[in-house]
Parts: C-alpha cells; sequence; structure tokens
C-alpha cells in the first residue's frame, strides 16, 4: 500500500476545513432566512464533499455538526414545537440520515476506487495490465524524446506453457504467470514497469537505461526465471527480445512491436534465447 504522502494530507486538512466552514455558512443563511424556508438540502452539499474528498473518518464529524447546525438554526429562528423533545428528535433523525449517506458515499468510493485499480491490474498476476503500460510508457517516450535519454523494451514470451497448461492444469499455469511476475519484478528497479500482455506474454519498461545497463538487466531476469522454473519443475523457458532506443521512434505501439518481433526472431532461432537491437 502506498503511503500517503505529505501534500495528500494538506489537501485532506484544506478539505476538511472548507466543509466545515461550509456547513457554518449554510447555518448561518438558515437562521437568517427563518425557519418556514427549508435548506435542508444544502447541507448535504459538505456532507457530499468532504465524504468523497476525505472519507467517512471526517465525513460523519461533517455530517453530525450538519445536523446539530440545521436543529440549532431553526431553534434560534424561532420555530415552534408541540413537545419539547421534538428538537432532539429531530436531530437524532437527521444524524442517522446524514451518517447513512456517509458510509453510502464511503462504499461508493471505496468501489469506484477498486474498479480504476483493477482496470490497470491484469487479474491474474496482479501486475500492470497493457493499458497502464501504455500510459507510463506514453510519458517515458515523451521524457525520452525531450532529454535525449536512452529508453528499453523487454518481450518476454514463456516457451512451452502450453504444455504446462494441457499437462498440469490451468492452476498450474496461473501459478506459473503469477511466479513469472514475482520473479521480475524482484529483479527490476522501483521505476521500471513490468506488464502481462495477455496469456503468456510480459513486457518491461526500463526508462533511461541503454544496452549495456539493459542486457545486464535481462540476463539476471532470464537466469532468475530459468532458476524458478526448475526449482518447480515447470517445462519451460523463456524467449526475449529487447529493443534499447537511443532515438525513440514516433509511439509506443512501433517500439513495442520492434521489441516482439526481436522476441519472434529468438523463439525460431530454438527458444530460450535473447535477441538485442540498438535503434539509434
Amino acid at each position: 500500500m502506498m503511503k500517503e504522502t505529505v501534500e495528500s494530507k494538506y489537501k485532506k486538512v484544506y478539505f476538511s476545513i472548507c466543509g466545515l466552514v461550509l456547513v457554518v455558512i449554510i447555518g448561518i443563511i438558515d437562521h437568517l432566512t427563518g425557519y418556514e424556508l427549508s435548506l435542508s438540502l444544502f447541507y448535504l452539499i459538505p456532507i457530499f464533499f468532504v465524504s468523497w474528498k476525505v472519507g467517512r473518518l471526517i465525513g460523519i464529524p461533517v455530517a453530525i455538526l450538519s445536523a446539530f447546525t440545521w436543529t440549532v438554526a431553526d431553534l434560534l429562528a424561532g420555530k415552534p414545537y408541540q413537545y419539547p423533545f421534538v428538537p432532539y428528535w429531530n436531530f437524532l433523525v437527521r444524524t442517522g440520515l446524514f451518517t447513512a449517506i456517509v458510509w453510502v458515499l464511503e462504499k461508493l468510493r471505496t468501489t469506484l476506487r477498486r474498479e480504476r485499480i483493477f482496470a490497470r491490474k491484469d487479474f491474474v498476476t496482479q501486475i500492470a495490465n497493457w493499458q497502464f503500460f501504455s500510459e507510463i510508457a506514453v510519458r517515458e517516450l515523451a521524457k525520452s524524446r525531450r532529454y535525449s535519454r536512452p529508453l528499453s523494451i523487454a518481450y518476454i514470451d514463456l516457451d512451452n506453457f502450453k504444455l504446462v497448461n494441457d499437462s498440469l492444469g490451468h492452476q498450474v499455469g496461473n501459478e506459473v504467470l503469477r511466479s513469472t511476475a514475482r520473479v521480475i519484478e524482484d529483479n527490476i528497479r522501483s521505476i521500471d514497469l513490468v506488464a502481462r500482455l495477455g496469456g503468456d506474454e510480459f513486457i518491461i519498461l526500463f526508462p533511461e537505461t541503454g544496452y549495456e545497463p539493459a542486457q545486464i538487466t535481462i540476463e539476471r531476469i532470464k537466469a532468475a526465471l530459468l532458476s524458478n522454473a526448475e526449482k518447480n519443475n515447470w517445462p519451460i523457458t523463456y524467449s526475449i527480445g529487447v529493443a534499447v532506443f537511443i532515438q525513440p521512434l514516433d509511439s509506443v505501439d512501433e517500439m513495442v512491436k520492434r521489441a516482439d518481433n526481436l522476441m519472434y526472431t529468438a523463439k525460431k532461432d530454438g527458444k530460450n534465447s535473447v535477441r538485442y537491437e540498438e535503434i539509434k
């Protein structure tokens, strides 16, 4: 889980203060307009705002404050009550309603956040998918072009993966994919990115990486992958194509295609090998 940044904390404090101030402003307006003109819906504005921006930990206090402010505004405006317990009852009902709204918003917020994460992750391996990879690669391509820095892309295909699925079953096949993803992640930098393209194909983005660093890293990854496969008695090897772009191409798709072609060359030449190309 990513740690909360200082900037994020300041934003939460800012949004919380804005929400509280908004409740007070609405309460003052509610009092000045009298009890005959209802402003009840306006109290939902700070509740929605704070709950969505910050979460329920602040959303619930804002909900309680909104209910309290609404009740106080009615009392100060001279709203008549037949029974003395009615203002307290109204406060409890409003608090319950506003709190329920906060919980619903929190559930919706959490669901949407989870959906955004899953939209960028591969379901089986829990690493990046093509969509997320392409987003990051477009940014790195722009940086590479702007600062004249190299950029490398590795395309990895699992040899004999179909044999694993056919002979050992899809559960073992999925474990092979997950294990492959873990091994790759353990052998790359934090600024690098590995993604699963589907099936048994993986791709790695190496920002600011030239030929020699890319070669050293790929050879280390390949050795670790083969060791992992041997340890688990999986009959697989790895064909890898590595394109090193000293001068980046026009698009990420073109660059990936170059690495893909290199991988197919490695596969045609007997599998379990690496093919490199430096594009200047």
